[in-house]
C-alpha cells in the first residue's frame, strides 16, 4: 500500500489522533508531567536489583513500609519501567517512555479495535474514538495522576471487543476444541489478565459485562447445550490464565497474609464520604470534579451535557441487539455511579456491605468505565444512522444535498461537544495536564537530603508536595496520615472528631476550627516524648513545603499564608531539630540525633546498627556484643524475622512503633532478617512467567504454521 492510499484511507484516524495529541500535548512536552497521585520525580523506585516481585513495600503505608498486595499485580510493568530505567536517566524521557505515550497509544489503539468492530461509518468510529478519550472522567484520571487506573480504562475496549469477538466465533464454530478457537480463548484469557494487573476493580466491570453478554446470548441461543460446553472450556482455560498470570501474589496472599482491604476502606462512612456523584452527573456523563479536580469540590451540570445521553439512548430505536445490551448497561452505570445519594442509594450501600467484591468500590465513579463504553459506543451507532438519513431529511425540506452538506451534522456534534467539554478544549485542566518546570528550591532540597547516604524518613508537615523528593533511603512521611484516621498509627491518632475537613460547610468550619486542628496534629512535636517517637519512626528530617501550586496551605479552599506561617512557626520551636536551609519559603530542618532503619539495643544504651540490604524483603544486620535486642522501624508484621545461626526469631511489636527481636547477647556477629513468606512469591512468580511462556509461544508457534500453510 503506497503513502498517498495510506492517508486516502486512514485520514479520519489519523485526525482523530491529532485531537487526542493537541488535548494531552503539555502532557507530552512539558518539562515536567506531575499532579496529585502522580509524583515520580525520583526513579530510584524503579531501580531495584531484584528479579522477582517483593511481597513488602517500603515507601507505602506512609513511607513506614507494608505488605504490597494492591501493588503487586503491576509489577510486570515495572519490571519493564526498570530495565528502562537503568538505560535513561533523563526523568523526562522516562515520564513520556513509561507512562504517558503507552497510555495515549493503548487508549487510542483499543477504542480504535473496538469502534471499528461495532461501527461501520468512519465518521461515528472518528466521534466514538474523541468522546471515550476526551470525557470528563477519562481526562479526571490523567490529569489527576491515577495512571494505573487509566490505564486499566484505556486498555478496556479491546479486552471487550476480543471477547465480543470470541462470543461471535463461538456461536459459529462447531467444534469447541478447534485449535484457532483455543488460540481465541487463550488470547482472550491473557487480554483479561493483563487487564487485572492494571486495576482489579476496573477488570471486574468488564468481566461482568462479559458475563452480562454471554447470559444474554445464551437465552436467545437455540443451541444451548452446545453453548454452555464451550462457556465452560473458556471460563476454565481463562481462570487458569488469569490465575497462573498473578500466582505471584496470589499465592502469597492465600499462604502469607490474607486479602484484606486497608484500614478504614471498608467502613459504610468512606463510601458516603466518596459519594460525590449525584444523578445528574451520572447521565450527563459529567464528572463531580470536573474540571478543577479538587478533592471533595462537587461542581453542578450546565445543562448542555444532556446531549449525550439524548444521543445514546435514541440508538436504542435501532432495531439491533448490541444497542440493547449497551442500553441496559448504560441504565446500571448511571444507578450505581451516584452511589449512596438518592434515589435509592442504600442499595448502593448494601452491595458495598454485602456483596462479595462490592467494598472493593469505595468510589463509585469507578462505574463511569462501563457507562463511557457503552455511550460512546452509542453515540456512535446514532451519529451512524443520522449519517445515513440525513440525505433524507434535507430532501424533506426541499434542500439540496451537496459536499458542503456533509459536513453540517460533523460540525454541529463537534460544537456540541466543545460547550459541554469547554474546559477541556481551552486549556483549564490542571494536573498532569498543566505545562510545568520544576522548581529550583526543591532540586537544592533533593541535593541535600541525597547526599545523606544514611537511612533516614523525612516528615513532611502537613503533607508532601509533589515536587518533593523520596527515595528507598529517604522515604517521605506525611504528618496527616500519621495523626489522622484511618491511616494514623495507634500511639499519634487524634480523635476522629477532630478531622476536620475544609469540604464541610463554613457555617461548621472556621479558621479558629482550622488552626485548632493544625495545634492539636503539632502537638506531639513539643511534647517530651517527641524526640523518643521519631527516632523509633526513623525520621531524620522535617520539612514546610513552600507549596509551589497554593494547594496544602488551604482555608476554604483559598491559599492562606497564615495556615502556612502556623506551621512554620512551631516547627521553628522545637528544640531537638536544627535548621539546614530556606529557599523560597521551603524549609529543611534535621533532628540532633541520629536514627536508622536498624537499632541495637545493650543495656540500658541503644545504638544504629549497620546493615546491608540484599531486597526489600531480606537484610544482613551486623549485630554487636552483648546485644539483647534489634529494633525495626519498619511497620510491625509478624512475618519478620531474625535468623541467628540458624535459629528463627519472630517479631515482636515494639511498644512504640516497628518490630522487636530478643537477641541471644553473645559475641559481635550478622544476623540475617528476612520477611517469611517471600519465597511463596518467588515460586509464583517462576510458575506465572512459565506458564506464561508456554501459553505466548503456543500463540506464537499456531500463528506462524497458520501463515505457511
Amino acid at each position: 500500500m503506497n503513502f498517498r492510499k495510506f492517508i486516502t484511507q486512514s485520514w479520519i484516524y489519523i485526525a482523530a489522533f491529532l485531537i487526542i495529541v493537541a488535548i494531552f500535548s503539555n502532557w507530552l512536552f512539558s518539562p515536567l508531567s506531575l499532579g496529585g497521585d502522580f509524583n515520580f520525580i525520583s526513579f530510584d523506585h524503579f531501580r531495584f536489583t531484584n528479579q522477582s516481585p517483593q511481597i513488602w513495600d517500603s515507601n507505602l503505608g506512609n513511607g513506614l513500609g507494608e505488605y504490597a498486595l494492591f501493588t503487586l499485580p503491576f509489577f510486570y510493568y515495572g519490571f519493564f519501567a526498570n530495565k528502562l530505567t537503568w538505560f535513561v536517566n533523563n526523568p523526562f524521557i522516562l515520564h513520556k517512555l513509561i507512562f504517558l505515550i503507552p497510555l495515549l497509544v493503548t487508549g487510542f489503539l483499543s477504542i480504535l479495535s473496538l469502534s471499528k468492530q461495532l461501527l461501520k461509518n468512519k465518521l461515528a468510529q472518528l466521534f466514538a474514538i474523541i468522546l471515550y478519550l476526551l470525557n470528563p472522567y477519562f481526562l479526571m484520571l490523567t490529569s489527576g495522576g491515577q495512571i494505573g487506573v487509566a490505564f486499566a480504562y484505556a486498555f478496556s475496549p479491546y479486552v471487550l471487543k476480543i471477547f465480543l469477538q470470541t462470543l461471535e466465533k463461538v456461536k459459529t464454530q462447531k467444534n469447541i476444541f478447534d485449535r484457532q478457537q483455543i488460540v481465541n480463548y487463550i488470547s482472550s484469557s491473557l487480554a483479561l489478565s493483563l487487564l487485572i494487573s492494571f486495576d482489579t476493580r476496573l477488570a471486574l466491570l468488564i468481566i461482568l459485562m462479559i458475563i452480562f453478554a454471554y447470559v444474554s446470548e445464551l437465552i436467545v441461543s437455540t443451541e444451548k447445550k452446545r453453548l454452555v460446553k464451550s462457556y465452560t472450556i473458556f471460563s476454565a482455560l481463562a481462570l487458569f490464565t488469569i490465575i497462573s498470570w498473578h500466582a505471584y501474589w496470589i499465592l502469597p496472599s492465600l499462604f502469607v497474609h490474607s486479602v484484606e482491604l486497608p484500614r478504614g476502606y471498608a467502613s459504610v462512612q468512606s463510601v458516603e464520604f466518596f459519594s460525590f456523584a449525584r444523578l445528574a452527573h451520572a447521565i450527563s456523563w459529567s464528572h463531580p470534579n470536573y474540571p478543577d479536580n479538587i478533592f471533595g469540590k462537587v461542581n453542578e451540570i450546565k445543562g448542555i451535557e444532556l446531549i449525550f445521553p439524548i444521543l445514546a439512548f435514541s440508538a436504542l430505536f435501532i432495531r439491533r441487539k448490541l444497542t440493547l445490551f449497551f442500553g441496559v448497561v448504560a441504565a446500571f452505570s448511571i444507578f450505581l455511579i451516584k452511589g449512596t445519594n438518592p434515589p435509592f442509594g442504600f442499595i448502593y450501600n448494601y452491595i458495598f456491605q454485602y456483596l462479595p467484591g462490592g467494598a472493593l468500590f469505595r468510589d463509585s465513579t469507578k462505574f463511569f468505565l462501563p457507562l463511557s463504553l457503552v455511550y460512546s459506543i452509542l453515540i456512535g451507532l446514532c451519529i451512524e444512522r443520522l449519517t445515513q438519513k440525513f440525505p433524507d431529511i434535507l430532501n424533506r425540506f426541499n434542500l439540496k444535498t451537496n459536499k458542503l452538506t456533509s459536513f453540517i451534522l460533523p460540525v454541529l456534534l463537534s460544537i456540541l461537544i466543545l460547550v459541554s467539554w469547554l474546559p477541556t478544549f481551552s486549556g483549564q485542566l490542571q494536573g498532569t495536564l498543566a505545562y510545568r518546570t520544576f522548581p529550583q528550591n526543591y532540586n537544592n532540597l533533593r541535593d541535600v537530603i541525597q547526599s545523606d547516604n544514611d537511612f533516614g524518613r523525612v516528615l513532611w508537615i502537613p503533607d508532601r508536595e509533589m515536587y518533593g523528593y523520596s527515595s528507598l533511603n529517604h522515604p517521605a512521611v506525611s504528618l496527616n496520615q500519621l495523626r489522622q484516621q484511618p491511616t494514623c498509627i495507634d500511639i499519634l491518632c487524634l480523635p476522629v472528631k477532630s478531622s476536620v475537613t475544609p469540604t464541610d460547610s463554613e457555617q461548621t468550619y472556621s479558621l479558629t476550627d482550622l488552626q485548632s486542628e493544625i495545634s492539636e496534629k503539632l502537638q506531639f512535636l513539643n511534647s517530651p516524648d517527641a524526640p523518643r517517637i521519631l527516632d523509633q519512626l526513623g525520621i531524620q528530617y522535617i520539612v514546610i513545603p513552600s507549596d509551589n501550586d497554593k494547594s496544602i496551605f488551604q482555608y476554604d479552599r483559598k491559599y492562606n499564608q497564615g495556615v502556612k506561617d502556623q506551621f512554620s512557626l512551631a516547627i521553628s520551636n522545637i528544640s531537638y531539630a536544627q535548621k539546614l536551609f530556606q529557599d523560597n519559603g521551603l524549609e529543611l530542618y534535621k533532628l540532633n540525633q541520629n536514627t536508622g532503619l536498624f537499632k541495637v539495643s545493650t543495656g540500658n544504651q541503644s545504638q544504629v546498627a549497620q546493615y546491608q540490604s540484599i531486597s526489600p524483603t531480606e537484610y544482613l544486620v551486623t549485630i554487636p556484643d552483648n546485644t539483647s535486642s534489634l529494633i525495626f522501624s519498619q511497620s510491625y508484621n509478624s512475618n519478620w524475622s531474625v535468623i541467628d545461626n540458624g535459629q528463627i526469631i519472630y517479631s515482636t511489636p515494639h511498644q512504640l512503633y516497628g518490630n522487636t527481636f530478643a537477641i541471644n547477647p553473645t559475641s559481635s556477629r550478622q544476623v540475617k532478617v528476612k520477611f517469611q513468606g517471600q519465597q511463596v512469591a518467588d515460586v509464583g512468580w517462576l510458575y506465572s512467567n512459565l506458564v506464561l511462556f508456554t501459553l505466548v509461544s503456543f500463540i506464537i508457534f499456531f500463528k506462524l504454521k497458520s501463515k505457511n500453510r
